[in-house]
């Protein structure tokens, strides 16, 4: 599997082929079949573990947490930490190349760890702690931030991950407009 991550993220889906995926592994093209029927099994398989990591690491970061700012910190912190330390761009971006019966189950783990952003946008503006327009909007807004952070971090630059989670979490929180007792959060 790291393998095909490494290869699909390098050259893309549609310029891999079975082969290459288990010379780069070191196994023989059977034993890869053995395991995986086709080339798109294994994206599949890349995906949904992906998106299931990300699912139960955005459901502890905001377990225990009432206040919907902190919840939010939780989920920024969370997807940056987690695309910055594996910044394949396959899940995102691979969706694309799946055929109409696997995409679904794909986009349903997609949808399901968008809806806890939902979630907590739905509560904070609920409570009057966020002030956005449209919560589906600022949801989009602030995974398309997060989601661009594999585009330019760098493990050794001049920022550190921490930070950079940090300085996104004050971000988003801006751009929901967060504020408490009528102070800016």
């Amino acid at each position: 599997m790291a393998a095909a991550l490494r290869l699909f993220g390098t050259k893309g889906y549609g310029a891999v082929g079975i082969r290459e995926i288990a010379l780069e592994a070191g196994i023989s093209t059977a034993a890869l079949y053995h395991y995986m029927r086709t080339k798109e099994d294994l994206l599949v398989a890349l995906m949904v573990d992906r998106l299931r990591r990300i699912i139960a690491a955005g459901r502890a970061a905001t377990a225990g947490l009432e206040s919907p700012e902190k919840q939010l910190v939780g989920l920024v912190r969370v997807h940056i930490v987690s695309h910055g330390r594996y910044p394949e761009t396959v899940i995102d971006q691979e969706v694309r190349s799946l055929s109409p019966q696997t995409r679904a189950g794909v986009v349903a783990l997609r949808d399901e760890y968008e809806d806890l952003w939902r979630t907590v946008l739905d509560q904070g503006v609920a409570a009057g702690v966020f002030d956005v327009p449209g919560s589906r909007t600022a949801r989009l807004a602030l995974l398309e931030m997060c989601n661009g952070v594999v585009n330019w971090y760098r493990p050794g630059g001049p920022i550190s991950l921490s930070q950079v989670a940090d300085d996104f979490a004050e971000l988003a929180l801006a751009l929901v407009r967060a504020r408490r007792g009528g102070r800016q959060l």
